[in-house]
């Protein structure tokens, strides 16, 4: 009998989140796991505390060991003062930040392996949505080079 035939769970790299709170530990998770690169799509909702403390401690340990941090935001988000003193505060530690007038979707890729992304119910509607922690690397791989594509697009300062 093969090795993928005892396997009993096929999916067990992929776990689905539905619960906000969860959600934020995983992502919290995500980012102290993390040890060379971390990037990300953020768009409302947030559902880590502004202030994310676990996200400021990944950026300096991140920077210090020479890793990249990126981070892709909406536009709009400018026009909101508590995004303005995220996106500033994380900056200061190092955290390369751009704009985009639209995102796919809210994502997180760490270190070419890990990836958390929301996938909103096209049926449930707005502010309904699934979370999925996927622990694969060819996956990670093709939405690091998604990720890269929008960067090449996105602006240090929108508009510009």
């Amino acid at each position: 009998m093969g090795q993928g035939r005892r396997h009993t769970d096929p999916l067990d790299y992929i776990e689905i989140l539905r619960d906000p709170r969860a959600i934020g530990e995983r992502f919290a998770d995500i980012q102290s796991q993390a040890r060379h690169e971390l990037l990300t799509f953020c768009k409302p909702p947030f559902v880590a505390p502004a202030e994310n403390a676990a996200g400021i401690t990944a950026v300096r340990r991140l920077r210090r060991g020479g890793g990249t941090i990126r981070a892709i935001y909406l536009s709009e988000a400018l026009a909101d003062p508590e995004t303005v003193a995220h996106v500033r505060r994380f900056a200061a530690e190092g955290e390369e930040a751009r704009f985009a007038p639209d995102l796919p979707l809210k994502l997180v890729v760490a270190d070419a392996s890990l990836v958390l992304c929301d996938m909103p119910d096209p049926v449930a509607g707005a502010g309904t949505t699934t979370t999925l922690f996927i622990e694969h690397p060819a996956l990670a791989a093709c939405l690091r080079l998604a990720f890269h594509t929008v960067w090449e697009s996105a602006r240090s300062v929108p508009g510009t």
